[in-house]
């Protein structure tokens, strides 16, 4: 069995192939499940390896490879557990997953696309609490291996998230928490499709889609339509990305933007 830094390296490398074969380029959305985080780890970790954020949360995380891709793997899989999460990935005409993108509903608010994605009794009542099992089993095992991250700065992070979203206008939305596509991928029209995905379940509920914009990430959520509401508070996140959020026609807190 292949080590996670193997599978890791692996999954650029096929990435890489696959830019330079020259055959027609396809992709499908579904919904994700719980055999898919190994790959959307390994898409999410190689986008952010060498990025000021993780240099700034995950400063071992080159002698500790191993532990940052887990790290994502145990974060995607804990949302795939919640029930107030849409996980979707897509893949290629091969059946790869080259991209994914995790929403949260926040908020009291019933939402219909939540409503559609419990109306699947067996993935309610049987496949989510197993995997929840699964998952308090793995962290008792794994979390004091946790060696790439700062735990002060971990907590400065999180300390910092809860400035963004302050106000009762907020309080009902939708949260891109994670969206990441592989290199292989980008600049295909596969980050637009997931993102729409959220929009459309933002719009059915008729709140805004929430999210936090890397540098890289906020060219593509502006052509979106998206808007900044600022930039981020904290030193490491350079002169571009930041807090941004699309709203559907007729949102009623649009005075708050």
């Amino acid at each position: 069995m292949s080590t996670p830094q193997q599978q890791f390296t692996a999954y650029n490398l096929t990435a890489y192939l696959a830019r330079r074969d020259g055959t027609p380029f396809t992709f499908t959305l579904r919904p994700a499940v719980p055999s898919d985080a190994a790959s959307m780890a390994s898409i999410v970790a190689s986008a952010h390896l060498h990025t000021s954020l993780s240099r700034f949360l995950s400063p071992y995380r080159y002698t500790y490879l191993d532990d940052f891709l887990l790290g994502f793997q145990q974060r995607i899989l804990t949302r795939m557990s919640q029930g107030n999460m849409l996980s979707y990935v897509a893949s290629d005409s091969g059946g790869r997953v080259i991209g994914y993108a995790q929403f949260r509903r926040d908020g009291a608010t019933r939402s219909r696309a939540m409503e559609q994605a419990q109306s699947n009794w067996w993935s309610w009542l049987v496949a989510r609490p197993w995997l929840r099992l699964r998952l308090w089993l793995w962290l008792w095992l794994w979390r004091p291996r946790a060696r790439d991250g700062d735990p002060e700065a971990v907590g400065i992070f999180a300390a910092s998230e809860g400035d963004y979203w302050n106000g009762p206008v907020w309080r009902e939305r939708w949260h891109a928490v994670s969206v990441a596509v592989s290199m292989a991928a980008q600049r295909r029209g596969v980050g637009t499709a997931l993102m729409r995905v959220g929009m459309r379940a933002a719009e059915e509920d008729g709140v805004p889609l929430a999210l936090e914009a890397s540098d890289q990430g906020e060219g593509l959520y502006r052509k979106l339509g998206f808007r900044l509401r600022r930039r981020f508070n904290l030193y490491f996140e350079g002169e571009s990305g930041g807090v941004m959020v699309w709203t559907p026609p007729g949102w009623k807190g649009e005075e708050e933007l």
